[in-house]
């Protein structure tokens, strides 16, 4: 699989990437979408990181993977640069709905790691579970950071 990676576009993405998250988008809303490219030239996304809810030191981050398979092509190494180095941000914060397990293990793979749970934040009975990832954590998604705390 080829992969590549570029910015959000509205006018390209805005519509799938509404139907997906029911999110609404703002003159801050950022993002990262993977596409796959295919010979004839053609793409389709196969995952998208959107960023909104910027604060001085952190951002909110919604995910989509059509694939986990993207992961192995740099695409969590892409997101980390861009918050942690790009913009200067030390906290990525994910909303995970609790009933979607797959997804909170994977934030956790991630480095991400659960501070609190809202009972039936998301809907009744099921709650909405806060994560973080932390800067100092991304140290293997980010070898120039992992250098500068190794010295």
């Amino acid at each position: 699989m080829k992969v590549a990676f570029l910015p959000m576009n509205y006018g390209r993405d805005w519509e799938w990437i509404q139907v997906l998250f029911g999110i609404a988008a703002t003159d801050k809303t950022k993002g990262i979408v993977a596409v796959r490219e295919y010979e004839d030239g053609k793409t389709e996304p196969v995952a998208v990181a959107v960023f909104d809810n910027w604060t001085h030191n952190s951002v909110c981050v919604h995910w989509w993977l059509d694939t986990p398979m993207v992961l192995r092509h740099g695409f969590f190494e892409e997101v980390a640069h861009y918050i942690f180095v790009v913009c200067k941000k030390q906290i990525m914060i994910g909303l995970i709905p609790a009933d979607k397990t797959k997804s909170i293990k994977l934030a956790i793979h991630l480095g991400f790691v659960e501070v609190c749970r809202v009972k039936d934040g998301y809907a009744v009975g099921i709650d909405q579970v806060i994560m973080e990832g932390r800067v100092e954590n991304a140290g293997r998604w980010l070898p120039q950071i992992a250098e500068e705390e190794a010295a």
